[in-house]
């Protein structure tokens, strides 16, 4: 080998030599071999132009399995054609870096060999290095881009620079001292910087502050409560979802917050609906009270008129046209739970209201469901007097199409006429 790079070197000599258009140069051609810097274009596609010492670096292999000049690097070494290496995953204990940030970090080879992963966007050939053991950041540290922390003015955790993982996008995140968490002043409000955004909010006192973090570990800061933090008298306090199904606009045209429910959820000002006092003929109660006892909107168009204690919206439904009425002869005054136990129908197939129970609930006219007629002497003629049972097991049809009972078993069971 070293009689090869002396010969190399003869021949670089005599190169510069033939440069001064000496006589002995005339019919002499220097093959591309003796170029001064690698050609890759020499080497077939599958394979890299190399130093030895690089591709014994990265455990290649001669092109074809013969060692083929390509070049020379400007350090005057001999580059030869190897097998392009091929990306590896690195095992999970190890990570896919730069030299240079591997570097940086103070990070093994995996293995201790030099594995090549792939490249970066760069093309700079990337290599599996084993994790840093501290992967996870002091207590008094946090997790961030270099980008975030340089945002906030974070210095490294430790005055070192210690990665401790990847974020969604890969960006490494290292360990940066914490920021110290705030309080914000009195007008100011502790939100995430998309929340801020969204209301158009500023910085409180132009500094980004942090002041908390999330139930999802965003970090929060100081901004500015909105001008009209307090709505107005002719607004209310609402999450969006609750105005949107009341069809209210936002007080103003403009999306101003006003705090936050028990759930965490941003209150807005929006305009509000118009509260009543219900009319005389009407009854200030909630959608789903109404509903169970069957009462329409008070003027057929639904108007609030308050809330009850648990919050819940409340309308002016119209009242019962009838309270406390006795039922016709045979009919009981039942609510429609208690009649639908007992199998009752409507009173004279109508729904007349007749009162309430002790909790409030209407009560209606009911009464029992009316008797088949019973035929005293027998079927009409061409029909017979069977069970249900036995008419299905026959394949018989009511007699007639109607329902006619004809008498009973010894067990009490129906019979009916029927025809084939």
């Amino acid at each position: 080998m070293n009689r090869l790079k002396m010969l190399v070197k003869a021949l670089s000599l005599l190169v510069l030599l033939c440069a001064g258009a000496l006589p002995a140069c005339d019919n002499f051609v220097i093959t591309p071999q003796s170029s001064q810097s690698g050609d890759e274009t020499l080497c077939p596609p599958s394979c890299v132009c190399l130093s030895e010492l690089d591709a014994k670096k990265l455990s290649l292999k001669p092109c074809g399995g013969v060692l083929t000049q390509c070049g020379i690097d400007t350090a005057g070494n001999i580059l030869y054609c190897f097998e392009r290496p091929t990306g590896a995953e690195c095992p999970p204990a190890c990570v896919c870096l730069t030299e240079l940030d591997a570097k940086k970090l103070s990070l093994k080879p995996c293995g201790g060999v030099l594995t090549q992963c792939g490249k970066d966007t760069a093309g700079n050939i990337l290599y599996c290095f084993e994790r840093p053991t501290g992967a996870e950041c002091q207590s008094a540290c946090v997790c961030l881009t270099e980008l975030d922390a340089k945002k906030l003015s974070l210095k490294p955790c430790g005055g070192v620079l210690t990665k401790c993982g990847t974020d969604a996008a890969g960006n490494i995140l290292y360990c940066f001292e914490k920021p110290t968490v705030a309080e914000c002043p009195p007008a100011c409000v502790c939100l995430t910087e998309i929340e801020a955004k969204k209301l158009s909010l500023r910085p409180c006192g132009g500094v980004l502050t942090k002041c908390n973090t999330d139930a999802a570990g965003n970090i929060m800061y100081c901004f500015e409560k909105p001008a009209a933090a307090d709505c107005p008298p002719n607004c209310v306090c609402l999450i969006e979802i609750e105005a949107k199904r009341l069809s209210l606009r936002p007080c103003g045209g403009l999306l101003t917050q006003c705090g936050k429910d028990a759930a965490g959820n941003i209150l807005y000002c929006f305009e509000k609906p118009d509260m009543v006092d219900c009319p005389p003929g009407c009854v200030c109660l909630t959608a789903l009270e109404a509903k169970q006892n069957g009462l329409q909107p008070c003027g057929g168009v639904l108007t609030q008129c308050g809330r009850n204690a648990a919050g819940d919206i409340l309308y002016c439904f119209e009242k019962p046209s009838v309270a406390d009425t006795p039922c016709p002869g045979g009919c009981s005054c039942l609510t429609e739970l208690k009649a639908k136990e007992m199998g009752y129908v409507p009173c004279n197939g109508q729904k007349i209201l007749c009162g309430r129970d002790a909790f409030g609930n209407l009560k209606y006219c009911f009464e029992p469901p009316p008797l088949p007629p019973v035929q005293p002497f027998g079927c009409p003629s061409g029909c017979v007097c069977l069970t249900e049972a036995e008419a299905k097991k026959m394949g018989y049809r009511l007699c007639g199409g109607k329902r006619i009972q004809c008498g009973y078993t010894s067990t009490q069971i129906p019979k009916y006429c029927y025809e084939k």
